[in-house]
């Protein structure tokens, strides 16, 4: 039934009014089986109108035009929700809103299943599903009787941010008309007072890790300048992000080319600023521990 809805709200939507640059899903899950969505539409030029539709029914909307809360028209509908913005002039559209009954129960798990479909152009399309704080992805072990993964697609990333797990899953250049089934299986696995106990040991080892990224960095503000532009840009964003980055994610960002970023990765590796870890189709970044930065910069000179 939602396969066929959805094909009919592909078939009955405007054409777009422009392409987009980015199209960004995060959803953070509720342990009273709500969820709460951030929908970013990053278009490449400024856009007058711009909507999005959910096979879902939601509560508490709100749409942003490039920083600005608008004005907006919800229709609610017997197969979902649309949500359009009129009279606009802005290249970035943010949908705010929490849907019902996406989560379900299953086999003594709870159930996150969504069928997204893209409807628009866009450069790269991303989705991240946050789980409710003390909830974690099902063991493998556990759905062997069910033939299910724990989560789908399976080349989706999981993470955390030190507080939630999350996974993540992106799309370069999708098809109109391309269709993705999100499914989680997921279940509890601290009670609150554990998770407050956890809270209370992150917060301390974050005070820590920023002390110690704080060093990081400024010790790579010294050597940076002796790094071309494109080297220079990498090591930026992986200090922004201060975690693993996925190499692809350099592409989309930088808008250079797979070759010129995995050679400027490559060069990093040489000069001992980064490491880059094989998994699955792609490799995981991150910036490694300087050297004294004077021995670094001595180095730097002898590679180039």
């Amino acid at each position: 039934m939602r396969a066929l809805a959805a094909v009919l709200v592909l078939l009955l939507m405007p054409a777009a009014h422009a392409e987009l640059q980015r199209w960004d899903v995060n959803i953070s899950l509720e342990d009273d089986g709500t969820a709460r969505w951030n929908v970013v539409f990053q278009y490449k030029e400024n856009i007058s109108r711009s909507d999005y539709y959910i096979l879902a029914k939601v509560t508490e909307p709100g749409v942003l035009a490039d920083g600005r809360f608008v004005d907006y028209r919800l229709a609610q509908q017997s197969i979902g929700t649309s949500i359009v913005v009129e009279g606009i002039n802005a290249s970035r559209v943010e949908y705010r809103f929490r849907t019902l009954g996406l989560v379900s129960d299953f086999a003594g798990f709870s159930n996150f299943n969504y069928r997204f479909t893209i409807t628009e152009l866009t450069d790269a399309f991303t989705v991240t599903v946050k789980l409710p704080l003390g909830f974690g992805i099902a063991e493998k072990s556990k759905l062997k009787d069910t033939g299910l993964n724990p989560f789908e697609p399976v080349w989706g990333t999981e993470g955390s941010d030190g507080r939630s797990i999350y996974l993540f899953w992106q799309l370069e250049k999708p098809r109109i008309g391309q269709a993705h089934n999100v499914l989680i299986l997921y279940e509890r696995v601290l009670e609150i007072n554990q998770v407050a106990q956890n809270l209370a040991i992150v917060i301390l080892v974050t005070i820590v890790v920023l002390f110690i990224v704080y060093s990081r960095k400024r010790r790579y503000d010294e050597v940076l300048p002796v790094l071309t532009e494109g080297e220079r840009k990498v090591v930026e964003i992986l200090l922004r992000e201060k975690k693993d980055t996925d190499q692809r994610r350099l592409v989309t960002e930088l808008d250079y080319s797979k070759a010129k970023v995995s050679r400027i990765v490559q060069n990093l590796v040489q000069r001992g600023l980064i490491e880059s870890v094989r998994k699955g189709r792609t490799n995981l970044i991150r910036l490694k521990k300087l050297k004294k930065t004077e021995e670094m910069k001595q180095e730097n000179k002898t590679v180039k």
